[in-house]
């Protein structure tokens, strides 16, 4: 079976015979290995062209042996024809023949960048004046921009033997990076109405994205839940919930499968994770006080959806013994066979940039033994 094929697989009712292999945000990885996964310049990832940005893209993606990529969409004909990348003797310039802007590109910062709320993040009686600046208002979607199909196309010819998929956000964790923790918070507490309003407006941002998805051939879409483990059970399905399964709803009717990323404590709500519509849970592992173990999240799904594994991408990938690592392999692959055989084998977080691109290899040949 080819990698796309066991994932389809394990997503089916009926379970994989043989365990996919994947990693969570693959793209981070790509990001912080870039000189051991290609000999392509870093530039590449700002390329407007579909057949240079699909080269350099499948050569990272071939590079990892995992069994899926996360699918980007391409730049519109008109801006694949004006801009333009050169190197030059300071550095790598791109310019804009349309407005003749002209920047210097950065290689991307390995570990990313620090991002905090936004300076100009609105006080919720001015949430809705401020997302009609920012958000644009519901209306149907009428297709991707002519040329940004191309390289998904390409990406998709280059790699037929691996599981495409794309990101979409929770509706109500979204607005938590809208207005900063302590007044999302704070709103949901006092006064839910207007961040409920305004989840609408972002949900329906969303679905456009899985409309989007759909019409670039993506096979299915990773949802990021983080946050909502605080709000308690019964805000969870008052306010989050119902996003949540338009969500999932939207994704089935595309045609393409959902995979739930809960970021946080699933034990309080997890009878509301079952109920998410999703085709596939994925949850971190233990760690910030909380135990996540995956026999126990195996025996809780009882096969009523996918699982995703939670391999500890710290203490366990990047500084355990390959003994231990091939020990807890098996002891989620064993987890995977109680669900049904229902199972992906993953990590609960990214892989740290301390990592290297061989033990990743690694990892994944050992979840092919046996």
């Amino acid at each position: 079976m080819t990698g796309r094929e066991k994932i389809f697989a394990a997503l089916s009712p009926d379970g994989s015979a043989e365990t996919p292999v994947v990693i969570c945000y693959p793209g981070i990885f790509e990001r912080d290995h870039l000189g051991e996964l290609t000999d392509l310049p870093w530039w590449r990832l700002h390329e407007t062209d579909p057949e240079r940005r699909a080269a350099f893209h499948a050569s990272l993606i071939r590079a990892t042996d995992l069994d899926w990529y996360e699918l980007r969409g391409g730049h519109a004909g008109a801006e694949q024809a004006a801009v333009t990348i050169s190197e030059e003797a300071d550095g790598v310039y791109q310019r804009d023949a349309r407005t003749g802007e002209r920047r210097k590109l950065e290689p991307p910062v390995v570990g990313g960048t620090l991002t905090t709320a936004r300076g100009d993040a609105p006080p919720i009686t001015d949430l809705e004046a401020f997302l009609a600046e920012r958000v644009p208002p519901p209306a149907p979607f009428r297709g991707v921009p002519t040329g940004c199909e191309r390289l998904p196309a390409l990406l998709k010819a280059a790699l037929p033997d691996k599981y495409a998929f794309t990101w979409a956000g929770a509706p109500l964790w979204l607005l938590a990076g809208t207005l900063g923790y302590a007044e999302w918070f704070a709103g949901l507490a006092d006064d839910p109405a207007p961040l409920l309003r305004a989840a609408d407006r972002l949900l329906d941002g969303q679905l456009h994205g899985i409309a989007a998805a759909q019409a670039l051939g993506a096979d299915g879409i990773w949802i990021e839940d983080c946050l909502t483990d605080q709000i308690g059970p019964d805000r969870y399905r008052r306010y989050h919930l119902p996003h949540l399964r338009a969500l999932t709803d939207a994704i089935r009717a595309a045609g393409l499968h959902s995979i739930h990323y809960f970021c946080g404590n699933p034990w309080p709500v997890f009878d509301l994770l079952l109920e998410s519509g999703a085709d596939a849970l994925g949850l971190e592992e233990s760690k910030k006080g909380f135990a996540i173990d995956i026999a126990a999240v195996a025996a809780r799904v009882n096969g009523r959806m996918t699982l995703l594994g939670n391999l500890d991408a710290i203490d366990l990938l990047e500084h355990g013994t390959d003994a231990a690592l091939r020990a807890e392999i098996a002891r989620q692959r064993a987890a995977g066979r109680r669900n049904g055989h229902r199972f992906i084998q993953s990590l609960g977080s990214p892989v740290t940039p301390g990592t290297s691109v061989a033990r990743v290899r690694a990892y994944a040949a050992m979840a092919r033994e046996g």
